[in-house]
């Protein structure tokens, strides 16, 4: 039976990265990936939906766009898979499960012993039983990404989370005419308020209908159609489309263990460290409960790994950036105002528009602002909130900020580029 010092079950952007850090700490490393190495995110998420992003906005075919996409994909694939070559992985290709604390087996029924195991199976894309969900009108974002290229005309999507809206922003951008229905009372619930009505509005701009406060009753084919009928302020509303993209969020996707482990919503519960309740098992990323993104996944990788070689965390996983990648870009980290008030912070909010910005007006990417949640008290930077193009990008000066308990005035001596995006901050200190 072949021993290990870590076993890492799954290759996306958690376990690869778990498998390297492993390497590079000396320990020897066996990581199981039954598909493609790099996971969702690199495959069927993240990387193609900005291929795409990108793609529109040159204003290519949607063929040609899937192409790049694809292209894309390969090139990173490989380049990872090289990596892990190199650091002397041992990847084996097969679904694994644990049978009991320190053993893993694969689908020929071989058994890998090993002193630390890594649960990094990511999610899969989480359909509701809708009446009507089975139909083959009806997709969820894997297939969606799939047949990108042959897209029908007339999209409907179920959803105004982040997936949702990036998918509606690039079929928008491809021609097609998109519908979203959301059942909460925004879209983008989970962020800031004035992401939900700027994207909004620059949502009906593009063409794109979007129904919020609508809970979906029922899926039925029509000839050639499919109808989606949702309840919304007590009213059924019917639309008409091609296809049903179903958004509603992903849930984790575990092994099969032959032991009792703790779980919440399907997700493992893991302590600071990334252990779960069995000694020696850990979970990182979307397996995991916690918010599910790849730079998370990321993240608890590097802190796990470093928790079994007996070393300090080398990340600050409270302030985990989230974006979205509409046109334009928002991002954010830290605190809203509005969970400030929550926990009970005095805070008040700083905001810089962009509208007199060099390179906003460059871009034609319309309104955009940058604000900053400060505590009233000490003067510090709690969260950031920013919309504009390369939002993304700009949201990691306020990420470092806030780790290291900096004020509004700490950031105001550095000289930014001009024209850039982010000169607009000087807005904030006048």
């Amino acid at each position: 039976m072949d021993k290990y010092n870590v076993i890492v079950i799954g290759g996306g952007p958690g376990g690869y990265t778990a498998a390297l850090e492993a390497a590079k700490e000396g320990l020897s490393c066996a990581l199981f990936e039954s598909r493609d190495i790099g996971g969702t995110c690199l495959n069927r998420g993240c990387i193609p939906t900005k291929a795409l992003l990108h793609s529109g906005e040159l204003g290519v075919s949607a063929a040609e766009a899937y192409e790049s996409c694809v292209n894309v994909v390969t090139t990173l694939r490989s380049g990872v898979e090289d990596l892990l070559k190199r650091a002397k992985v041992s990847v084996i290709r097969s679904r694994a499960s644990i049978p009991s604390p320190g053993v893993v087996k694969d689908e020929e029924g071989n058994e890998y012993r090993a002193d630390s195991i890594i649960i990094a199976t990511g999610s899969r894309p989480f359909i509701p039983p809708i009446e009507g969900h089975e139909s083959s009108k009806v997709v969820d974002s894997d297939r969606f990404l799939a047949d990108f290229a042959g897209l029908p005309e007339e999209i409907i999507i179920i959803g105004g989370g982040v997936i949702g809206l990036e998918f509606a922003t690039a079929c928008s951008e491809f021609g097609h005419k998109v519908t979203i229905i959301e059942a909460l009372p925004r879209i983008l619930s989970n962020m800031d308020r004035e992401f939900a009505q700027s994207i909004s509005m620059n949502l009906r701009k593009s063409g794109t209908a979007c129904y919020t406060g609508a809970l979906v009753e029922k899926i039925e084919e029509d000839g050639s159609k499919v109808l989606v009928t949702f309840k919304m302020k007590d009213k059924d509303t019917t639309v008409s489309g091609d296809i049903v993209l179903v958004a509603t969020g992903r849930k984790a996707v575990l092994p099969d263990m032959g032991f009792e482990i703790e779980t919440q919503r399907g997700a493992l519960v893991t302590d600071s460290n990334c252990m779960t309740s069995v000694p020696g098992i850990y979970a990182i990323g979307d397996a995991s409960v916690g918010i599910q993104l790849a730079h998370r996944a990321e993240t608890d990788a590097v802190n796990c790994v470093r928790a079994i070689s007996g070393k300090e965390k080398q990340y600050d996983i409270s302030l985990i950036p989230s974006c979205v990648y509409t046109f334009p870009e928002i991002a954010s980290v830290g605190l809203t105002v509005d969970e400030a008030k929550e926990k009970g912070v005095e805070a008040d909010v700083k905001k810089s528009l962009l509208t007199s910005n060099g390179r906003t007006i460059i871009s034609g990417s319309g309104r955009g602002f940058i604000k900053v949640v400060i505590a009233k008290e000490t003067g510090r930077i709690l969260g950031a909130q920013i919309m504009c193009d390369r939002a993304s990008d700009m949201i990691d000066e306020f990420t470092v900020a806030i780790s290291n308990s900096l004020t509004l005035k700490d950031i105001s001596h550095a000289v930014r580029p001009h024209p850039s995006f982010i000169e607009g901050i000087k807005g904030l200190f006048e």
